[in-house]
């Protein structure tokens, strides 16, 4: 786990991000969904950095979120809830074409519980990263990682639609 933190500050520390280092840090993300441990130690390192950039933003964001899986006051979960919400919102406002923000957005709002009332762009995320597997499948992708994420997650949740996954395999 130290290895990780590490891999995440030096990540963090660079001015640009190269694509290994996004996969790396969505590895760790991902890891941070299932893994408790990992989910605390992803925030404490993304919560140090200070940045405006909107992908930070949006690490921040998903941080928080993934964080409310494993914590156990309720209190707690809404307070990350809605600290990693207002965080995506405003990384997304900054740059709204971001396919990897409306991603994390869209996956969010498709598993958080109806009470939260936070599931009003879902049919507008959906469509936009449709949208981005569409042109992506045209174009040599820039980023095959995030690409290979997206397609995977439209094809297998459970809210995926046969339509959905009839046009996807046309990409």
């Amino acid at each position: 786990m130290k290895f990780i933190l590490v891999v995440i500050a030096f990540i963090f520390a660079r001015v640009a991000f190269a694509t290994e280092d996004l996969i790396s840090i969505r590895k760790t993300l991902e890891a941070a969904v299932k893994d408790s441990k990992t989910a605390d130690e992803f925030y404490k390192s993304v919560k140090r950095i200070e940045s405006e950039k909107p992908i930070i933003i949006g690490f921040k964001a998903m941080s928080e979120l993934v964080l409310c899986k494993h914590v156990f006051s309720p209190i707690s979960k809404l307070s990350h809830f809605h600290s990693g919400k207002n965080l995506l919102e405003k990384a997304i406002a900054i740059d709204p074409e971001n396919a990897e923000l409306r991603f994390y957005r869209y996956c969010t709002q498709l598993n958080v519980p109806g009470i939260l009332n936070y599931s009003s762009n879902l049919k507008d995320d959906k469509e936009f990263l449709f949208e981005f597997i569409e042109t992506q499948s045209k174009n040599p992708k820039k980023d095959l990682d995030l690409y290979s994420r997206i397609k995977k997650f439209l094809f297998t949740n459970k809210h995926a639609t046969e339509e959905d996954k009839q046009k996807l395999k046309r990409f």
